[in-house]
């Protein structure tokens, strides 16, 4: 039998346990989050799509801003570029335009 005393004794649990939580923290949750700012990237990109093919550019600009808010991937400041654009095209048009 040992004769170590009981503060010197350690909990079976809070060992495994300590370790176990600091890996869940570093590995488990950060790649749980991408996966949701993936998700709402994603969904940002198809409204900003939609509203891009109707020639609505200045939503269709916010969209694709908020999904490179959400997700940084360089493909978004293309669509981006190209809204900054498609309005500027648009508004010279207009200004030919009036009498």
């Amino acid at each position: 039998m040992s004769s170590a005393g009981p503060a010197e004794r350690k909990h079976p649990l809070l060992v495994a346990g300590v370790p176990a939580a600091l890996f869940l923290c570093m590995f488990v949750l950060p790649a749980q989050a991408a996966e949701s700012d993936k998700a709402v990237a994603r969904a940002h990109y198809e409204t900003g799509t939609r509203l891009y093919d109707v020639r609505e550019y200045g939503d269709a600009l916010k969209e694709y801003k908020a999904a490179y808010v959400a997700k940084p991937d360089p493909a978004f400041l293309f669509n981006i570029g190209q809204c900054y654009r498609s309005v500027s095209a648009t508004v010279r048009w207009a200004r030919t335009k009036r009498p």
